[in-house]
Formats: structure tokens, C-alpha cells, sequence
């Protein structure tokens, strides 16, 4: 048995078990506290749930060589987008009110003064509600022009006052959206739209998410994370427009690529000197050995995050199908195959009769069809040559080039 492969059941089945565990956890908190936000992260879970038993049942039919049903299609996208919007409304819920919390009630200890009647005791005392700081709430301008000084390297007016969770979703969906709308306008006229390739787009995520955890627990003094997630999401609509740039309108992506990813590690390295005060020399080397993990994992493998696919052009369109009908043509192979081996002559004569089948794997290319005719004639001259003799055992008796069929 291959181990790879035990190794992938035995990955999916942990994330589906700890995904029921978090999912029995939130309901226990739901009931116990009623709060809104993990009722929100309960319906997230469920869906999540939902898209793994999608995934494995379309996996199933691919595995069966069965035509892959329709609809499995955009049920499992639906649930991937009710995933991510409940999860992160659930999440910014939970945060805001214990953000509140915290704001309104906290925890003092206050030592009493020792008696001769009692000994010296720790009392832990709340205090009562206080009405929060008054804050100066920036505006939209403010922000944007927060995130231009970002991104030509100054430092931020005020980077905790700035840093909330509405304006670091609020970011993330729109680099979510200028990605989207790039992609289709680099595939082109009447692109394709790829729902099974959405669930790459949460790979960036995750790549964010663990650059901000980097970045916050190996900095000294340690930054809070909300800050770090705000400097990284904050240049991310940068890097999806420089890049279509170059990939689209310049015509030298290597170059540029390699320019976005020094902009990108000095834009960590400056940003984590001026809320920390110091150059954080750790944080940043381990930012640029995550930067090179992922580029050399792309180089490696095959991975993309675009949802739309180019539409045929020219002679390919004379050669290949729309993809809408590549699956059922590969599902449909097994029954021509049959067909074939149907018509085959099951002839009782003394001497075997040699048969050759040949699959041209892409027929848009003319090398697959030339391989299919040497093999035919290869075949044709080793099966009637003296040397074959021993494949027949004691008949001893070569098939004749007329007892020859070639499909």
C-alpha cells in the first residue's frame, strides 16, 4: 500500500474528527452562554462538514469512474462561502465582545491591610463598569491614507488605533475581489469559471495569517497580532495589482517578481522595526525562509489560485471539447474501451491472433497520434518474427500478418 496515500487518509480523517470536536465544543458554549458568536461558528463548523462530505463523495465517483453529478459542484462552493462568512462574522462577534468585556470590567487585585485579627489576604475585586476612552475614530480617508503611507514604506499615524477587525476584513475582501477581477481580465474573453480551484484561495489565507503569527510571537517586545494582521493585509492589494501588472501588461514577471519579493521583506523588516522600535532580525529571517518555503512548494508542485480558465482559441478549439464535457468523455472511456474488445473475433483456430489497441492520451498534438502508429507497426513486425516464437508455447506456429487486427 502506498504510504502517501495512508498518510492523506489518516490527515483527513484527524481534520474531520477535530472538526466535530470543535463543533460539539460550540454548541456546549451556545447553550451555556447563548451568545450569538457561537451560534455563528457552530452553523461555520456544520458547513465545513458539509463541504469534507462533498469532497469525499465527488472523490468517490472520480475513484469509481463514474460521472461526477452537476450539482455536487455549487453545493460544495455554497458551502465553502457560508464557511468562511459565518466563520469570520462569528469570530469578529466573539472578539468584539470580549474586546467590551475587557474594556468595561476589569480584573484588580487589591492587597488588604494586615490586622491582628486577620492575616494579610489577596481579594480579587472587579472593578465597576468605567466608561470607556474616548476614542478619536478615524475616518475612511484617514485609513486609506494610513494604508498609501504603508505602502511607500512611512510609518502609520496610529497603528492600534487603526488596526480593527472590521478594517482588516474589510481589506482581505477587497484583495479577495481585485484577485478575482484581475484573474478574469488576464484569462481573457469568455473565460471559464473554475468553483473546484476556490478552496486554493484559502491557502492565502492561511500563508497571511501564519506571516502576522510569525511575525507577532518572534518580535522583541512581542506586537499583538491584531497589528501584525493589519500589516499584512494592508499591502496584500498591492501585491495582487503589481503582479497582474507584470504578468499581463509588462512582460517580465520573473523580474518583477523577484522586485515584489524584496519589496515585500523590506516592507516587514521596516514595519516591524517601527512598532517594536528595534530591528527584529529573527522575525524577519523567518518571514523570508516562509517566503521561500511557499515559492519553492509552487515551483514544485502543481498549485494555482486562479478560479478563471482562458477560453479555446484558434485550433484547439478544432481539437478539444468544451472542459464542461472533459469529465464525461474521460468517465465514457471505460465503455468504448469495451466496445472495442466486443468486436473483437473470438476465432478457435490453432494459431493465436495478435490484437493491438492504441490510446492517443491528447489528441490536440499530432506526436500522440505518430506514437500510435509506431506502435502498430512495431507490433505488426515482432509479432510475426521467428524470435516471438516462444510466447506460444508447443504450437509452434506464428500468427500469420492476415490473423492481425489492428484497432
Amino acid at each position: 500500500m502506498n504510504p502517501m496515500l495512508v498518510l492523506s487518509d489518516f490527515m483527513q480523517a484527524v481534520s474531520f474528527a477535530s472538526a466535530v470536536v470543535l463543533l460539539v465544543l460550540q454548541i456546549r458554549a451556545f447553550r451555556r452562554h447563548s451568545h450569538l458568536s457561537f451560534a455563528l461558528l457552530s452553523v461555520s463548523t456544520v458547513c465545513a462538514l458539509l463541504y469534507f462530505a462533498i469532497a469525499e463523495i465527488m472523490g468517490f465517483f472520480a475513484y469509481k469512474a463514474l460521472p461526477t453529478p452537476a450539482w455536487l459542484y455549487p453545493c460544495g462552493a455554497a458551502f465553502l462561502v457560508f464557511q468562511l462568512i459565518f466563520g469570520m462574522w462569528g469570530t469578529i462577534s466573539l472578539f468584539r465582545s470580549y474586546r467590551r468585556l475587557s474594556e468595561t470590567v476589569p480584573n484588580r487585585v487589591i492587597p488588604t491591610l494586615q490586622t491582628a485579627d486577620a492575616p494579610n489576604t489577596v481579594i480579587l475585586q472587579a472593578a465597576l463598569p468605567s466608561t470607556p476612552p474616548d476614542r478619536h475614530k478615524p475616518t475612511f480617508l484617514e485609513r486609506l491614507n494610513d494604508v498609501l503611507r504603508l505602502w511607500l514604506l512611512r510609518s502609520s499615524r496610529n497603528t492600534s488605533n487603526l488596526a480593527t477587525e472590521i478594517w482588516i476584513v474589510a481589506l482581505a475582501v477587497l484583495t479577495l475581489c481585485l484577485w478575482i477581477v484581475l484573474d478574469r481580465l488576464r484569462a481573457g474573453p469568455n473565460a471559464n469559471f473554475m468553483s473546484w480551484n476556490i478552496p486554493a484561495l484559502g491557502s492565502c489565507l492561511l500563508l497571511a495569517l501564519g506571516l502576522a503569527f510569525i511575525a507577532s510571537r518572534t518580535s522583541a517586545p512581542r506586537i499583538p497580532f491584531r497589528m501584525a494582521l493589519y500589516v499584512v493585509t494592508a499591502v496584500a492589494p498591492l501585491l495582487v495589482i503589481a503582479w497582474w501588472l507584470a504578468d499581463t501588461r509588462i512582460g517580465s514577471a520573473l523580474f518583477i517578481e523577484r522586485l515584489l519579493g524584496i519589496y515585500a521583506i523590506a516592507y516587514m523588516a521596516i514595519n516591524l522595526r517601527r512598532l517594536t522600535s528595534t530591528w527584529q532580525l529573527r522575525a524577519t529571517a523567518l518571514v523570508l525562509v516562509s517566503f521561500a518555503l511557499v515559492y519553492a512548494a509552487e515551483q514544485q508542485s502543481y498549485w494555482s489560485a486562479s478560479v478563471w480558465i482562458p477560453a479555446p482559441t484558434g485550433d484547439e478549439e478544432d481539437f478539444d471539447i468544451s472542459h464542461r464535457k472533459s469529465e464525461s468523455l474521460l468517465f465514457n472511456q471505460r465503455s468504448k474501451i469495451d466496445a472495442v474488445v466486443q468486436r473483437f473475433d473470438p476465432s478457435s483456430e490453432a494459431s493465436p491472433r495478435v490484437f493491438f489497441v492504441g490510446f492517443a492520451g491528447v489528441s490536440s498534438q499530432r506526436v500522440f497520434a505518430e506514437e500510435i502508429k509506431l506502435g502498430e507497426k512495431v507490433v505488426a513486425i515482432r509479432a510475426t518474427a521467428p524470435s516471438l516464437l516462444h510466447w506460444f508455447g508447443s504450437r509452434n506456429t506464428v500468427p500469420s500478418p492476415s490473423k492481425l487486427s489492428f484497432i
